[in-house]
């Protein structure tokens, strides 16, 4: 199984990250040997670009996975999207994978001014566009006069789509994308680990192929709480019990875990649900609850 990570937004201190310490947290984690480096998205003041920030991440490490998890793509304009979808391909070459979504938080579509009960549709149409301009289809951006787009000549990021536990999403993301990310807090909040179970035996059959978990939290500091078959699946609690919910992931058969280092064993407890800093060594702690992947 792989184990991957989202960048922090903050230092140790609760000083926002410069480039320059995006760069070192993403070293670091390539260095403790991680197989990926992912960051969310929501449309607010707090929350960066991610496609910035895993920018700054690719350029500062050699080899390893980047990707979103997952991006909101009804918010935003497809070409523009696309345009920087292409832009971070060129320079990442074969790294980057383009976890997407409709999003849950109605909000983010009331102050854009779009129809929440339509993101499912604006999701297939966006992505539509935005597939077409790495294949040369109508409707995509303008290529060079003669010749492949530009799109088409660096190709396609790997598409992966991000739902709850719907048959209809589920088999789309097995028949039209490279894989499916389920979240730890969305998708188990609503049934619990037996919600995970289901899933992704129902993916399987409908011939899925990549299955990720993402917004995992974890806190090794934490103290250990029994987590029942209808709790949400975390991984604030001992190294021990830490490594052993990874293996009934693995069991299960997914593929993918995205960690979100959380805090909740600081005094006083600092709020989960955010991407707190960690150091070489808790990194190091946490990349050996697993075995490594081999591709």
């Amino acid at each position: 199984m792989r184990l991957s990570i989202n960048l922090p937004f903050r230092d140790k201190q609760g000083r926002l990250l410069d480039a320059a310490g995006i760069a070192e947290r993403a070293r670091m984690i390539e260095d403790a040997g991680f197989d990926g480096i992912w960051l969310g998205d929501h449309l607010n003041t707090g929350r960066p670009d991610p496609l910035v920030y895993l920018a700054i991440a690719a350029s500062a490490t050699r080899a390893i996975e980047i990707g979103t998890a997952v991006f909101i793509v009804p918010l935003r304009r497809p070409l523009d999207v696309a345009q920087r979808l292409i832009t971070l391909q060129t320079l990442t070459p074969n790294r980057l994978t383009f976890g997407v979504g409709a999003g849950s938080a109605s909000k983010e579509y009331e102050v854009s001014g779009l129809d929440f009960a339509e993101r499912f549709r604006m999701l297939r149409a966006d992505m539509a566009t935005i597939r077409g301009c790495f294949t040369g289809a109508p409707g995509g951006l303008p290529g060079r006069a003669a010749g492949p787009s530009w799109g088409e000549e660096v190709g396609p990021p790997r598409f992966v789509l991000g739902a709850w536990h719907s048959e209809r999403q589920l088999r789309r993301a097995a028949e039209e994308y490279d894989g499916w990310m389920s979240s730890a807090g969305g998708l188990t909040r609503i049934g619990g680990r037996k919600i995970m179970a289901d899933a992704i035996k129902q993916y399987r059959d409908f011939g899925g192929r990549r299955a990720l978990i993402g917004s995992v939290s974890i806190d090794l500091r934490a103290p250990t709480k029994p987590m029942a078959d209808t709790d949400p699946y975390f991984l604030e609690c001992s190294p021990q019990e830490a490594a052993a919910r990874l293996n009934y992931a693995a069991e299960l058969g997914y593929d993918d875990v995205i960690l979100n280092k959380t805090d909740v064993s600081a005094n006083p407890p600092r709020p989960g649900g955010y991407q707190y800093d960690f150091t070489m060594d808790e990194l190091q702690e946490i990349r050996a609850l697993v075995p490594r992947h081999s591709a």
